[in-house]
């Protein structure tokens, strides 16, 4: 299978006091295969330049070439919290899913799954996980007050 290696390409900026690094443009190549913790790390350097979409579709092939590794239940949430950001309520529930599926259920990431399910309008399924995450942590600021929040819409 290929993989993908990056190319880089910076941009720097003369000023009186120095240079500046301005910008990077990234150029996938494909080419020969890379270990799929390339793709993580090619994430992380996304993520920190506000580039989501791409460091989540990164972050998705590390998953797919990590297929069957605890590592997949570990990274599933940093997608589904990619996936919120980009506004993908519906990309985000799928990966909380698979996070609470590989590495078991915290009340934060019930919490998570929650808000994604209310944000594509399914808030049937929003009161389960958080019924499911009370289970675990009763005490849950998060969830008691989506809870609240979904009680308050019911009784409307």
């Amino acid at each position: 299978a290929n993989a993908v290696i990056i190319i880089a390409a910076t941009c720097w900026t003369a000023a009186p006091d120095g240079l500046y690094l301005t910008g990077v443009r990234y150029e996938p190549h494909y080419a020969l295969p890379a270990p799929p913790e390339a793709y993580a790390r090619l994430a992380d350097v996304l993520e920190r330049r506000g580039r989501w979409s791409e460091a989540r579709d990164a972050l998705i092939d590390y998953a797919t070439l990590a297929a069957g590794t605890p590592a997949v239940g570990a990274v599933a949430p940093r997608i589904g919290a990619l996936s919120m950001r980009l506004r993908d309520p519906h990309g985000a529930a799928y990966w909380y899913e698979k996070a609470i599926a590989e590495g078991g259920g915290s009340a934060p990431l019930f919490e998570r799954l929650a808000e994604a399910e209310i944000d594509r309008g399914a808030t049937g399924r929003a009161r389960e996980v958080v019924a499911h995450g009370l289970a675990l942590e009763p005490a849950h600021a998060g969830l008691r007050a989506l809870a609240r929040t979904l009680d308050a819409a019911a009784a409307r």
